[in-house]
This record gives C-alpha cells, structure tokens and sequence, in this order.
C-alpha cells in the first residue's frame, strides 16, 4: 500500500496559482481621458528628451512601443548626448 505524499499536490497547486497571477497585465492603447472646454485660449508646450529623430513625429497609426527611441541632440555638440528645446511664439 502506497504512503500519500502530499508533496506533489501542493506543488501542482502552486504551480496553478502562480500562473493565474501571470495574466495580470493587459494592453490598453492610447485613449482620450479627459475632454475639455476652456473659455479664452490654451497654449500647451512641450519637450522631450527621447524621439524618433529631431523632426516632428505625427503619425496616429503607431505607439511608442513600435519607434525606434534615441535622445535628441539638436546642438550637434559631440560632448552632449542629449540635448532639445521647445520655443514659444505668442
């Protein structure tokens, strides 16, 4: 007669209830948060230090995880590995 060995099952079970966890993240694209309606005008600024080059990038049809990123060097100074500006016309 066979001693039980309980063994085996706790580890099968523990098995099954890692793998569960394993699914937790999901990918979600890119969505509108939040619509707003502002009375006078709204001037929004930005700079970046990671792009796909120093051209302006506007295709919707692609993610940030399908570009090729690199840090922005627009002073062409070999001492600088990164380096952008952002100017603002009023």
């Amino acid at each position: 007669m066979k001693k039980p060995t309980y063994l085996k099952n706790v580890i099968v079970a523990l098995i099954v209830l890692l793998s569960i966890c394993s699914y937790a993240q999901t990918y979600k694209p890119f969505t509108v948060r939040e619509n707003l309606d502002v009375r006078g005008s709204m001037l929004v600024i930005g700079n970046n230090i990671l792009g796909k080059d120093n051209l302006p990038f506007n295709d919707l049809t692609k993610d940030n995880q399908d570009i090729s990123m690199q840090y922005i060097d627009i002073d062409g100074d070999a001492s600088t590995f990164s380096s952008s500006s952002a100017d603002l016309l009023l």
